[in-house]
């Protein structure tokens, strides 16, 4: 068999497998509202797994595999913010004594109880993960097409039938099992990639001797912030921490732990776990650099890095394992963002609608119908739009930014107005559009801070103080801002 052949017919199997799995243990407790919940009970190993193959994405696999290839040390700084934001969540810990499942429902208890945001930031907050989900599958097919020449249709429809299978057999408890192998694999893969890649290079010394070589030296330096830029490092990581620090999915994490105690262990040991696998893509990637330059082919971009050391560097064995460490990296943030934005439509938008809650007994079908209608709405744009996922996965990038500020903000201040929360979060979006289509603007902004989410964070820092200022205080108390939300 070819070595296309065994990556395929190995991917195919390795998901079956996942999928029986997750079946297998979410079979007990994946009725009625635990289809979604889990029965509120997931422990430290499965929290630490789901949260850590939840915030390894293609970026912090090929991009900072690519990233290393030409900045060294600089592809492990999507790992600094990322192990950040993932600690920050548990400033949300509060979510848990009031019950809410939802980050859209503790934001709504926060901005005083009402209505007026509840709906459109919950919106929002789902088309984000939505649009996460088509990121999900366009970085999972790259793989596939990079590696096995596969048409990029069929690849598409192999991921999403991984992830939407993942989710739609065993729920929430399905995913977060799923996620916990998958973190396995991503970890033991890229460990045992790392320790081959390196020697096949000729030894951190010849690494070292290539980027001198080439005159960037500094790449291996501290963090190779050097050849990377001090204001570029620094933007990359804070668009990184609120990246992960405003995916709703960790939410539902936080809100289904099974204590307090498991909760804050899961998310540190998650942290930490997040932010050491961040040296090894950068390692693969060095170690790329190096081989392609012993060997006089250089890459014409780094996204080629990843597929190069999986079809020509390593043999078949460790390209399979590298190919589906890549793949479960993308997979496992996919069905998580399912899970969260399908908890977010029936907990939050369906109450709201209709105007009554869904009774117990129909939220596994429910929850199956919009998860399907969920997933095909993410494939259909990651299939037929392309270049508009670009735009307005860039549009909300800049987004994220104005998220965290204005959760932040609704945590730790009290005159936060909901009128304020809604000017930060649709101000990102303003500037996002501004941002894209305006070049002598992002190009100013780019030049000075390397990208947009610093300048992000200030804009809607200044627009949500303002506005909150302008706008009358919410007074009540807890205990009102309850009831008002039970109305």
């Amino acid at each position: 068999m070819s070595q296309t052949g065994i990556f395929v017919v190995g991917l195919i199997v390795y998901i079956i497998v996942l999928m029986f799995i997750g079946w297998l243990s979410a079979r007990a407790k994946s009725k009625g509202k635990g289809f979604l919940t889990g029965g509120n009970s997931v422990g430290v190993l499965p929290l630490v797994g789901t949260v850590v193959a939840t915030c390894i994405g293609s970026g912090s696999t090929m991009g900072a595999t690519g990233n290393g290839y030409f900045y060294g040390w600089a592809g492990a700084l999507v790992a600094v913010g990322n192990g950040i934001g993932i600690a920050a969540i548990l400033m949300y810990m509060g979510m848990r004594k009031r019950k809410h499942a939802t980050l859209a429902k503790e934001l709504q208890f926060l901005l005083g109880g009402g209505k007026e945001a509840h709906k459109l930031i919950t919106a929002v907050l789902i088309f984000v993960e939505i649009m996460a989900i088509g990121g999900s599958i366009n970085g999972a097919s790259k793989y596939l097409c990079y590696v096995t020449g596969m048409k990029d249709v069929l690849a598409k429809l192999i991921i999403t039938v991984a992830f939407f299978g993942f989710s739609y057999f065993g729920g929430f408890l399905s995913v977060v099992w799923t996620d916990t192998i998958q973190m396995g694999i991503i970890f033991v893969g890229f460990i045992l990639i790392a320790i081959r890649a390196l020697p096949m290079a000729g030894g951190y010394g010849a690494v070292k001797s290539a980027f001198e070589a080439a005159g960037n030296a500094d790449a291996l330096g501290f963090y190779g912030i050097g050849a990377y830029g001090t204001m570029a490092a620094l933007t990359l990581v804070v668009g990184s921490f609120f990246n992960a620090f405003c995916s709703a999915s960790f939410y539902n994490r936080v809100a289904n732990a099974a204590s307090d105690k498991v909760c804050k262990q899961g998310f540190l040991i998650g942290a930490v776990f997040d932010f050491m696998f961040g040296f090894l893509p950068a390692i693969v990637g060095m170690s790329c650099f190096a081989i392609c330059t012993q060997r006089g082919t250089p890459l014409e971009a780094a996204d080629y890095a990843f597929s190069y050391m999986a079809t020509v560097a390593l043999g078949p064995v460790l390209g399979l394992l590298l190919l589906i460490a890549g793949i479960s990296a993308c997979v496992s943030s996919a069905d998580s963002q399912l899970i969260s934005s399908t908890s977010m439509f029936i907990t939050d938008l369906y109450p709201e609608f209709l105007h009554k809650e869904l009774p117990g007994e129909r939220y596994k079908s429910v929850s199956r119908i919009i998860m399907l209608c969920i997933t095909l709405l993410s494939f259909s744009m990651a299939l037929y739009a392309k270049d508009v996922i670009g735009y307005i996965t860039n549009i909300f990038g800049t987004m994220m930014p104005g998220i965290g500020v204005m959760m932040i903000l609704a945590r730790f201040w009290k005159r936060i107005t909901w009128q304020g929360a809604l000017a930060c979060v649709f101000g990102g979006i303003g500037f996002g559009i501004i941002y894209l289509f305006v070049p002598p603007f992002k190009a100013a902004i780019a030049g000075v801070f390397g990208g947009p989410a610093i300048v992000v964070m200030i804009f809607a820092l200044i627009l949500c103080i303002v506005v909150s200022l302008a706008t009358p205080a919410c007074t009540l108390t807890e205990e009102e801002r309850l009831a008002k939300m039970a109305e």
